[in-house]
């Protein structure tokens, strides 16, 4: 636009024409516009807003927060303005501020199905499935047409465990726009949960098939092929992590140096890499397991793993350099022209495992510390005077998984309430006063060692671990603990959410860790009951059968 042929009398004008190229999707020619009104008339809301919204668009969310945010503070606000500004906060995962926008929209429109539906995203977002549940209700009283506000009802439905209620909202979606993935795809992954594989995989494909280009869809097949044990297909699309799996983005250090995008590691010989860990400890271990295989391959590497598995590993593997992952930034800069390359562990686990066979039974058993865990070893046989040591844990601690893994305490008396062991508490996170509770209402001795700090102190509690005849655990991270060291254990494996690839959908071993000994749920799906009597009762019985025979020889020195 050459000079600025805007003024106060025509500025009206202008700003109707710039919306119209605005909402043809011309940009450019948009922006031009409400930047020559601006130049006129500086606090002109309307051209600011609409910039705003622009970025939004964009995907620029800090520059839309900012530009809505004065638009508001100019006046005179409106909803739609609360709505983007809602929006753009929680791109920036600024909640708090959102769900604020959103409520001011609502107290000028309560009626707002647009608000009503965005502050149900926020609540959604935050894990609050109840209060997100309660407004996309509401939206749906207004209008019962939205297909995308029955689809965010089935996932809260399904996130409180009512898949048939899931299940129905998925379809009144369906009936709506019948071209819509996203329908198949969750009916696909409650089927799927439920024991109905084959079925659930028909339906994620026929999303596929409808959206062949949607990553979310393609990761979630990839998890569900690798959960049957088809690594071979699972690993295709398993990369797409990285845009779908919060704790996997957030991991993903940036370059330099490059990521290595090779498909064979041949061709890393003579290079220097850096692999890093990701996920949670359970999936640090597992993909540390391939460490053997790159040392023999010859390749020349260095690990990023979280600040507490360092001296496990290196103790390990001792010419292996290991750093945290907050030395991240430090090592690249002081290293960076003898780093070519950087790549996920995890990712390394393709080049080797195509199939769930070939996993390597013959994996380094990680190395405890032998003085610490020789002191905890005598102390516990000499409190069990005879029984033998059994520790337990019963909950987990993921924001993801946890409330669909964890068993609670009470319901575990068949298999603590034994004269024939020791019970030791292996439970990290605050448990003292559930301890309490249960050795008071059953008479039990649960033993809470006080000197062990699990998230604190990572090798104290592999430690411990190594100093148990057998560990009975939920699977958390104890379970990969004993795994990893060989130490003998049980888990307890549910079949919904709660069932993260790795345990696979079938079998009673892992195939990770030889020692670990897998319980499944067996209940029948959505019944409205817990899902865990029965597997409890199968613990116990196996538990009486280990009982009587003898234990495998212990290293101790």
């Amino acid at each position: 636009m050459r000079g600025n042929p805007v003024n106060n009398s025509n500025k009206d004008a202008y700003l109707k024409a710039a919306i119209e190229s605005h909402q043809k999707g011309n940009l450019q020619v948009a922006k031009d516009i409400y930047r020559a009104i601006l130049s006129q008339d500086p606090k002109n809301s309307e051209s600011i807003f609409r910039l705003g919204t622009m970025a939004l668009q964009l995907n620029q969310y800090e520059k839309a927060a900012e530009y809505i945010g004065k638009a508001i503070k100019i006046g005179p606000p409106r909803i739609s303005m609360y709505i983007n500004q809602g929006a753009a906060l929680k791109h920036l995962d600024q909640h708090d501020g959102a769900i604020k926008a959103y409520n001011k929209a609502l107290k000028i429109d309560k009626h707002s199905v647009d608000a009503l539906f965005n502050k149900g995203c926020v609540l959604q977002a935050q894990n609050k499935f109840d209060k997100a549940k309660d407004l996309y209700l509401k939206a749906l009283s207004i209008n019962s047409n939205n297909a995308e506000i029955w689809i965010n009802l089935g996932a809260v439905e399904k996130e409180l465990g009512d898949n048939k209620r899931a299940i129905y909202s998925f379809e009144k979606a369906g009936e709506l726009n019948p071209k819509l993935g996203a329908v198949y795809s969750n009916i696909g992954a409650i089927l799927f949960e439920e024991g109905l594989e084959k079925t659930g995989l028909k339906l994620v494909e026929k999303a596929i098939e409808l959206e062949p280009k949607n990553s979310k869809y393609l990761y979630d097949m990839s998890t569900f092929w690798l959960a049957r044990g088809d690594l071979e297909r699972g690993w295709k699309d398993y990369e797409k992590r990285f845009l779908h799996s919060k704790i996997s983005k957030g991991r993903r250090p940036p370059p330099p140096p490059p990521y290595w995008e090779g498909q064979d590691l041949t061709e890393l010989k003579d290079k220097n890499i850096l692999f890093w860990t990701e996920q949670g400890l359970g999936e640090e271990l597992i993909s540390s397991s391939i460490i053997p295989k790159l040392i023999k391959k010859g390749l020349k590497f260095s690990i990023e793993c979280t600040s507490k598995l360092v001296p496990i590993l290196s103790k390990t593997y001792p010419q292996i350099n290991f750093y945290s992952w907050e030395e991240h930034e430090e090592l690249i800069r002081n290293k960076k022209d003898e780093i070519d390359y950087q790549y996920p562990l995890l990712s390394v686990l393709k080049f080797f495992f195509k199939q769930h066979e070939q996993i390597n039974y013959g994996r380094t058993l990680l190395k405890p510390d032998i003085k610490k865990t020789n002191i905890l070893r005598k102390k516990y046989k000499e409190l069990a005077q005879g029984r033998r040591i059994v520790g337990i844990s019963w909950k987990s601690t993921s924001m993801t998984f946890g409330i669909n893994k964890t068993i609670p305490l009470k319901e575990w008396d068949s298999i603590i309430n034994r004269k024939d062991i020791f019970c030791v508490n292996l439970q990290y996170g605050e448990c003292q006063k559930e301890i309490n509770s249960f050795n008071n209402k059953f008479g039990s001795d649960i033993y809470f060692d006080n000197s062990i700090k699990p998230l604190e102190e990572l090798e104290t509690a592999f430690a411990q671990i190594a100093a148990m005849d057998l560990v009975i655990s939920i699977s958390n991270s104890n379970i990969h603990f004993a795994g990893s060291m060989g130490i003998p254990a049980f888990s307890i494996i549910p079949r919904s959410k709660g069932l993260i690839w790795y345990w696979f959908t079938k079998g009673t071993h892992s195939p990770w860790y030889p020692s670990v000994r897998l319980f499944r749920e067996t209940s029948l799906p959505d019944t409205g009951t817990p899902w865990w009597p029965t597997v409890i009762d199968n613990v116990t019985k196996e538990l009486s059968v280990w009982l009587k025979k003898p234990l495998d020889p212990r290293i101790e020195s």
